[in-house]
């Protein structure tokens, strides 16, 4: 908004919401995913 002086439409803020919750999930999953590598 600041640098180019327009308002974002809403397929902008549809776009940042899928980028934003699918950020989300990922970081879930992969937090939930915390198990050692080299299990015997």
């Amino acid at each position: 908004f600041l640098l180019f002086a327009e308002v974002p439409d809403e397929f902008v803020w549809l776009g940042a919401a899928v980028i934003f919750a699918s950020t989300y999930f990922i970081a879930r999953r992969e937090a939930k995913k915390q198990t050692p590598a080299n299990r015997p």
